[in-house]
């Protein structure tokens, strides 16, 4: 199987995969530049990868769903509830291709406005290489 999905429902032909925030590119945990090049060229290949898999598995006659680690987390019903979902659209012949937003960014939503205003970030916090003034 290719990528090997967290969850794998073979009747329904439904791969689930559950993504690390930071590895695999969320817009407030990654972004370009904050970590160095190493981490940049490593998340880089990570979503190019993520990517190549999903049209593998489409190409498969599979169907894909993937999720952030932190909303099974915080919502681990809603989450279920999602999958139960696609299931049941997948069994009355719909195809499924549900992937998250990544990042490739440089700097974290609402840098350019914490680094002209010295005003933290949406979320309250000033990412540490902002702080320093990187």
């Amino acid at each position: 199987m290719p990528g090997k999905p967290d969850l794998c429902f073979g009747r329904g032909r439904l791969a689930v995969f559950v993504d690390g925030a930071f590895w695999h590119g969320h817009p407030s945990k990654y972004w370009r530049g904050r970590s160095g090049e190493y981490w940049d060229d490593k998340i880089i290949r990570n979503i190019n990868r993520n990517s190549a898999v999903n049209e593998r598995l489409v190409a498969l006659g599979w169907n894909v769903v993937r999720l952030w680690g932190f909303e099974v987390e915080s919502n681990p019903l809603a989450v279920a509830a999602r999958v139960d979902t696609a299931l049941r659209r997948v069994r009355v012949g719909e195809k499924i291709v549900e992937i998250h937003e990544v990042s490739l960014a440089e700097g974290p939503p609402g840098h350019r406005e914490r680094a002209r205003t010295g005003r933290p970030t949406r979320d309250g916090q000033s990412p540490p290489d902002i702080a320093r003034g990187r």
